[in-house]
């Protein structure tokens, strides 16, 4: 959501607090009219956010799936008149979406005759997303030995060949930096930090 691909140099996530809250046309007003509007935000789960301008989106993961099931779980005994999702898209999923798992919670969705009503943030052109796969250490490290880091980066989107800076931090302190290079046909890196 930090992307800053909208009109006028804007963030996805400003372009979000514009498109709610802005004063003479912004939609949460227009939706609080005429109904009781709540607002969630999500990543791995869903939480609920103030009814203020956003001013981070950091989540590391995200996972819709779980999001809207939760939503609608808190809201099993109360009417229900549809879910707005505002999303850029990106899939930072964590775990493999099974088809029928989707398939299910469109079904209850509909059973429960919640329509669902979606708007893309961002541009239409892919960007390329890089994935920085989980680290696993060893646990026989002892302080001050020097030893090394094997990571594994995937790439997603935009054929093109493309430079990325990765950085090896301790407490906000750079310890190590490499730039790592893709090819416009190469989906995965594995540098080795030392």
């Amino acid at each position: 959501m930090q992307i800053t691909d909208m009109l006028d140099n804007q963030s996805r996530l400003d372009f979000i607090n514009q498109i709610l809250f802005d004063k003479s046309d912004g939609i949460y007003q227009k939706l609080r009219d005429n109904f009781k509007v709540r607002l969630f935000g999500f990543d791995s789960t869903a939480y609920p956010i103030s009814v203020e301008p956003l001013t981070v989106s950091d989540g590391s993961e995200t996972d819709l799936e779980t999001a809207i099931y939760q939503v609608v779980s808190e809201f099993d005994q109360l009417p229900l008149a549809g879910l707005m999702i505002l999303s850029d898209g990106v899939d930072q999923t964590r775990r493999q979406l099974a088809s029928e798992n989707l398939i299910k919670l469109a079904y209850k969705l509909q059973g429960k005759q919640i329509p669902v009503h979606t708007v893309g943030i961002g541009s239409a052109k892919e960007l390329p997303d890089f994935i920085l796969q989980p680290i696993v250490f060893r646990s026989d490290i002892k302080q001050n030995q020097l030893i090394k880091i094997p990571i594994a980066i995937q790439k997603h989107g935009n054929a093109t060949s493309t430079d990325i800076q990765v950085y090896l931090m301790h407490e906000e302190q750079i310890l190590n930096q490499q730039s790592v290079m893709f090819s416009s046909n190469q989906r995965i890196k594995d540098p080795v930090f030392r």
